[in-house]
This record gives C-alpha cells, structure tokens and sequence, in this order.
C-alpha cells in the first residue's frame, strides 16, 4: 500500500481542523457581472476567474458554496465586509476588507502592462530612442504609481479601452497601458490577440487573493490547502492564461501536438506510428504555414482536459463546442461531422432525435461531444466505454439498445470489427458540427498562420485525396462547397490586402504635420463618392435581376403554352382520324393511337411539371394557418384517392397549426405518389405529425411495393421513374418539386423504405412564426 503524499496529509489535518460540521455550513460568494471575472453563464453558477477559482476551491476543500448576485461587484465587495457574504475569490487587497476579512496566500498577479503592436515589440524601448506616444485611459491616467516611469514621454488620455486600442493599431500612439485583466482577455474573444504584445514587463502589480470573512475564518486552512493543490497540479495557472490574467509569453519554435488513438482521425499504430485523418491534415497545414510540428502520444483524459502549458499546444482537431470554446482556442474549421445513432439491423427502433433515446440503455465512449450531448438529455440510460469497438460489440450483442458517436467512427467500426450486417445506421443523423485544430491559450499568431493557409488546403486536390484515404470514395467536401471556399478565401485576401493598405497609410497620415489634414478629407470624400456609386450600381443590379425574373417567368409561360398548343392539336387530330376511319382500322391500328395520345398526356404533364419547377422558388402565395388536420384532409381532397383505399389521418395532426402552403403541395405529391404506386387497387396511407425541435416532422406512410435503399436517392432527382414509362403515369418530377420545396423552405425530407414493406416519407417543416391562431383562421 503506497504511503500518503503531504498534500493528502494536509488535506487530512485541515479537514480535522476545520470540522465536519462547518464544512457542511454554506458559505455564500457575491458576485456582479465583471468582463474577464465573474461573467453570466444563464445558470446560478457564473464563469470567469472569479467564478472558476471559488467553484474549483469549493470541490478540493469540500465546501457547500451558493453564489449571490448583487446589481454591482461594488455591492458584493460591501456586502462582503459586512457579512452578508463571506467569500470572495481573487480580489486584491481592499481597505474597506480589511478590517472584517482575513486573505489567503496569493493566487494571482495583476498589473499594468505597456503593450505595443507585434511588428514592433522587437525594436520597441522605453528608455531609448526618444520620445514616445503612450496612450493612457483617462479614469486611469494617474490611479497606478508607474507614471514615474513614463516621464518625459507624451501622454495621450483616451476615454476608454476600445479608443485606446483603436489608436494603437492605427498608429496614433506608440504604446498603450492596460491592465492586464480584462484586456488580453477581450483581445482574444476579438481574435485580435496576436496584434499586441506586452514589453519593458510589468508597470505595476498587485496581489489577487481570496477574501475571508472573520465568521468563517475557521475555512481558511481548507482554502489555502486547495489553493496549493490547484498551484501544483498546474490548474490555477491554466485559469490565469484562461481569463487573461497573464499576457501571452509567445510561440515555441517547436509546437507539440497531442495525438491519441481516435481511429479514423487520430490513430496510433503498433509500431508507435502517429498517422489518421486530422493528424496527415494537420501536417500538411503545418508545412503551408511554416510551422515546426512534434507529434506526441497522450491519453483520452489528456485529450478531454484540452491543450495546455507544460502538456502540449495543440489537438489536431476537436469538435468545437461553446463548453470547449472556454478551454481551448479554435482555428477555421476543417471538417464537419455528423453524429449517428446505431442500433441492431433486426430491431424497428429508429431513432430520430435525442429525446427519442428517452427510457433506452445508449453506449457513448469516454470522450467525445456524444457522450456530453446525452448527458443532458433526461431520461437516457447511458452506459460508458472506453472505445468504439467495445460499444459496437455490446451492441451486437444487444446490451444496449443504440451506440451513439461520429458516424463516419461508428461506420469504420462495424465495417473492421464485421458488424456491417448485424449492425445499421439511423438516418438522418441526430445532429452535427464542425471539427477545427485546437490550440492552449496564448498562441494567436499560429492560430492566424493556420486561419490564412486553411481555406486554400479545403479547396485543393490534396485534402480531397486526402478524405479519400480515410473515409473512402464519399468526398465530404462538395464542389459548391469548394467554389464558395475559394470565392471566400479570394474575398478574405482582398480585405485583408485592403485592411492592411489602410492601416500602413494611415500611420504615414498620422505621421505628417497638421498640413497634410486637408489630403486625408479629400480622401474621405473620394472614398464617399465611391460608396455611393457602388451603392447606386448595385441598385440597378438588383433592378436588373429582378428585370431578369419577370422575363423569366413570361419566357417559361410563353414556352409551356406554345409547346403545349401543338401537343394538343395532335391529341385532336389523332381522335378525328381514329374516327373517320372507324370502320377500317383494325385492333392493332387502335392500340397505336392509344398509345399516340398517352405519350401526347404524358409530355403535356412533363412540361407542366418542369415549369412548376422553374416557378417554386418565386412564388408568392399568401399565408393561410390551418390545423394539421385540416391540411390532410384538403391533401386527401385534392389527391382523389379511390375509394378501395384506406386513409387514416393520426391524432397528431389535431396538436399542431401550419400554413397551408406550400406544405400542401408537398403533401399532395407524396400523396398522389403512394396511389400512383399501388400494385393493389386497394392500399393503406396514414398521415400523421411529431414535435422535433424547432420544426413539425410530418410522416406519409403506406403499404405498397417499398423501394430499395440503392434508389432512395435517385428518386429525388428530375425525371426519375422506377418502373417503365408505359407502366406508370407520370412524368418523373413529383419528388423533385417536392424536394426542391421543402429544401427552399428550410427542411429535410428522408425516406424509410424496403422491397415490400411500403414507404414511409418523413417531411421536417420548420414552424411558422408565433402568432394568433384564431385571429389567422377568422382572416382566412
């Protein structure tokens, strides 16, 4: 049995010290919205360092800590000296604490910094090479004894941090004094931070330590204990880069990347060969960028606690969240992911959203953005592995009910661990997000160096080779995705070029004596004139486009009717012909001109169809809010279904409210596709509707002939039929308008089907806008 460390006996003496029953006492902690310190979360807990630091020290010590709000962090510092409150984590050493408060060791450093631009840290001294511009905030200007230390150089007030900054960048002034908190924080939620740099050290610094009301001072060998705890095991320090206590100490010229076993993004081989998906993206990112890369092996609880100071600089790629967001700094995204539900190939549970797992035993691994996703859902019986391959094995063999992760992960398992049979995936995915490379505070230049060569690597021939490797022939990267990369990348460039022109002129500008003012106003005026041309030009575009769609719509109008004129002049020839040669025409001549005037039917249908088409996305129908029930029973209505079939309309439909179109028209079609489709001349078709989110997921199900999945795609595209023409009426075009609909309304339609088991068509709608319904229903 190994012996207890010192920090475990301390811990043991404090908490004999300290007693149980004043640990079990809750010590309440004031706070106040304060950026960098105490920040609104939308819970009762509130995040900056403040907030981390009291709820990190209540954890180690085994404190009982509820947090009060007050209107000012003011209020909560009085309400702290008189009692009201008794603990305050990280303020500095005020005089109305003192005399009712006792303070713990120092748990941070604040201070005045002088911060330069970065082009000019290099060059940059205080105390040679002349007179410098120092920009000041003006209600700090003489609050910090470091003024001595800027004598005999001119001092610029401004009326706040913004104004400041602002002139610093545009080289009005030579350097500006911040306080480290909040400023190099702020920099880096603007993604400015690797525009400044701190020189010449610290102005200025004070001690930040925890405040201890004298009732509750019986705590504070707890709290000093955990503070050292959380010095040692490198947390404090983390949330000091965190929250910008500390300004940035620069890159490495090495950066080491963590990579651990994720197959197919991260994959660490037998022979200890670090390779996958995000680990070869990331080299080829780095090479582009000029940066010098080690990969490291870490652990999955390394890769969860996220890159830090004294561990590694950066992941390859995680998924970015908000949670993770406050950890750890993202580059651009790199890729995109869906998160799928597995569940056994022989079992009817299908999953469509996470409240659907509500009551089910669901596998997630130990890190990964499913497991926190499931975590909180209520209701869900979740059950943890430490890999993939084990979650997809007790899924075959039916331990739980659904695994859930990355879908491309969950497809690479079951194809090697041969469960591509036994096992299947629920489409459409639960949900999705986007993967980007991870940095440790503090490292903005390579973030930037990263932001400028990733947009140019997603749209090149060897990131899409790349996908290829590892994900197989599905690029996960369209080629309209890929134009709208590069048009992006090209505008990006522009505006840098632009930005980074303005900026160089600005400061030669500033430069010069007051003579030159008049130049910088004819400038201005230039730069007016050729707003309001721009403006002016785009006005007739946008004139012009509109011009453009009428013609459009009188072009496809005018087609439709001078193409279907003669087409209907030849079904009236042929009856005319059929009937004057009545008597002499025999059984084979009739079926000729039969199927004359089918193929007659059937283009006139065809050129209907195109032009609906055409029109979906400029029609201009008015809105008309109608229950779900009575939307189906207009669809049945107008669909003509025969009277041998069966329409069951769900409950469902009575809980729900729409506009009417163009929901119906998408209705109709599905509809009309389940009758057309029959092989019987009797059939079933239901209609039935379910919340998901912020939309209504209506279901169209019958009993026909099914479809196999290898067509359920093709069934979607323009003039698509599965069977002959001659078999079926129809011109191919029915779920292409009701795709191109539904996509321009801003849903999904997917379909569930299989050779003899019918279709079930799910329609995701979003909802309408929150109004009166009965007010509506009265003005329709």
């Amino acid at each position: 049995m190994p012996f207890p460390t010192l920090r475990q006996v301390t811990f043991a003496i404090c908490a004999a010290f300290a007693g149980l029953s004043a640990q079990a006492e809750a010590v309440f902690v004031g706070w106040a919205p304060v950026p960098s310190l105490y920040e609104e979360t939308g819970t009762d807990t509130p995040d900056g360092f403040f907030g981390n630091l009291a709820t990190r020290i209540a954890d180690r010590a085994g404190l009982d800590i509820e947090f009060v709000r007050y209107a000012t962090m003011w209020d909560a510092i009085s309400a702290q000296a008189n009692g009201e409150v008794q603990m305050l984590a990280g303020v500095t050493r005020l005089g109305i604490l003192s005399a009712t408060n006792i303070y713990s060791e120092p748990v941070a450093q604040s201070a005045h910094y002088l911060v330069v631009r970065t082009e000019d840290r290099a060059g940059f001294d205080l105390d040679d090479g002349g007179v410098k511009r120092i920009g000041v905030i003006e209600s700090r200007r003489m609050t910090f004894t470091a003024r001595d230390k800027l004598a005999g150089h001119h001092i610029i007030p401004h009326e706040s941090g913004p104004d400041g900054l602002h002139a610093l960048l545009a080289g009005l002034t030579d350097a500006l004094v911040v306080i480290g908190d909040p400023f190099f924080h702020n920099l880096r939620l603007k993604r400015i931070d690797h525009r400044v740099a701190s020189v010449n050290g610290p102005l200025q610094t004070f001690d930040r330590a925890v405040a201890l009301h004298g009732s509750r001072a019986e705590l504070m060998p707890l709290i000093n204990a955990a503070l050292s705890d959380l010095n040692a095991s490198g947390e404090l320090e983390f949330l000091r880069q965190q929250w910008g206590l500390v300004p940035t100490s620069g890159a490495p010229d090495l950066l080491t990347v963590g990579v651990t076993h994720f197959p197919p993004f991260q994959v660490i081989r037998e022979n200890g060969t670090l390779t996958g998906f995000s680990v070869e993206a990331l080299r080829a990112l780095g090479e582009r960028a000029g940066l010098s890369l080690r990969f490291v092996p870490i652990t999955s609880d390394a890769f969860g606690a996220g890159p830090r100071a004294g561990t590694y600089d950066i992941l390859p790629q995680a998924g970015v969240t908000p949670e993770r967001a406050r950890r750890m700094d993202f580059a651009l995204p790199t890729s995109e992911y869906t998160l799928s539900a597995f569940v056994r190939a022989d079992d009817v549970f299908r999953p469509q959203s996470l409240e659907d797992l509500a009551g089910e035993r669901v596998g997630a691994v130990e890190v990964n953005i499913a497991r926190r996703r499931l975590e909180a859902t209520e209701g869900i019986d979740l059950v943890i592995f430490s890999d993939v391959p084990g979650m997809m094995g007790a899924l075959a063999a039916g331990e739980i009910r659904a695994a859930v992760n990355i879908a491309s992960v969950l497809r690479t398992a079951a194809r090697e661990g041969g469960l591509e049979g036994v096992t299947q995936e629920v489409r459409p995915p639960l949900f999705s997000g986007q993967r980007a490379p991870a940095l440790r505070f503090g490292l903005g230049d390579v973030r930037e160096r990263l932001n400028v060569v990733i947009p140019g690597y997603l749209a090149s021939d060897e990131y899409r080779d790349l996908q290829l490797e590892w994900f197989g022939p599905k690029p996960l990267i369209s080629d309209q995705r890929i134009s709208q990369i590069a048009i992006a990348t090209l505008a990006g460039l522009l505006v840098l070029g632009a930005y980074a022109a303005l900026q160089h002129r600005a400061r030669l500008l500033h430069q010069r004596d007051a003579a030159q003012n008049q130049r910088l106003v004819e400038i201005e005026m230039a730069h007016t004139r050729k707003a309001k041309e721009l403006v002016a030009q785009l006005e007739i575009t946008n004139a012009d486009l509109a011009r453009s769609n009428s013609e459009l719509d009188a072009f496809a109008y005018i087609a439709s009717h001078d193409l279907k004129a003669p087409l209907l002049a030849i079904e009236q020839t042929s009856q005319w012909i059929e009937e004057d040669l009545g008597p002499v025409l025999t059984d084979e001549s009739r079926e000729s001109f039969d199927l004359l005037r089918n193929r007659v039917s059937r283009m006139s249908m065809l050129l209907h169809d195109l032009l609906e088409h055409a029109r979906i996305d400029r029609n201009e129908t008015g809105l008309r809010l109608v229950s779900g029930r009575q939307l189906a029973t207009e669809v049945i209505d107008l669909a003509a279904v025969p009277e041998s079939f069966t329409v069951i309309l769900d409950q469902s439909l009575d809980s729900v409210h729409v506009n009417a179109t163009p929901l119906l028209t998408v209705l109709l079609n599905l509809v009309r596709n389940s009758v057309k489709h029959a092989e019987k001349p009797c059939g079933t078709i239901r209609l039935s509707v379910r919340e998901k989110g912020e939309a209504h997921l209506f279901c169209v199900e019958d009993d026909g002939p099914g479809i196999d999945p290898r067509y359920h795609e093709r069934i979607f595209g323009m003039f698509q039929t599965l069977r002959p023409r001659d078999e079926v009426e129809g011109s191919g075009m029915g779920l292409a308008i009701v795709q191109k609909t539904v996509t321009l309304a801003g849903g999904r339609i997917s379909l569930e089907s299989s050779p003899g088991n019918g279709c079930r068509f799910f329609v995701e709608w979003p909802k309408p806008p929150v109004q009166t319904h009965t007010g509506n229903q009265q003005a329709a």
